[in-house]
């Protein structure tokens, strides 16, 4: 739960006006904070003695999207200088699958 309200103040407060990198770094940070999101999320809703099942493994990635896609909307309307990107929300969905993956594959070393 700290997690996400970190990541919501981030995502929610003005640029600060730094360069990027690269061009697209931020979209490498969406994914990564997106896999973190998931994993940690994943942890707190699943069983730890059995893998996760289909049901909770898209309910976890309808949330991420569906929060995704608010924190994008939210950026659009109150942040200036800040605007919704749909190549967020494409990151938010790759980091959310990736982060679903790792969790199930650390699962399943844990279960083993």
């Amino acid at each position: 739960m700290g997690y996400t309200v970190a990541i919501t103040y981030i995502f929610l407060m003005p640029p600060s006006g730094a360069k990027a990198p690269f061009a697209h770094a931020d979209k490498l940070v969406h994914i990564l904070i997106f896999i973190l999101f998931v994993v940690l999320w994943a942890m707190v809703i699943q069983d730890s003695k059995k893998p996760i099942d289909l049901t909770k493994t898209i309910l976890i990635l309808c949330a991420a999207l569906i929060y995704g896609i608010i924190i994008e909307a939210l950026q659009g309307l109150y942040i200036v200088g800040r605007q919704p990107d749909v190549l967020d929300v494409i990151a938010n969905v790759t980091g959310s699958i990736i982060g679903l993956l790792c969790f199930r594959l650390l699962q399943n070393r844990i279960l083993k």
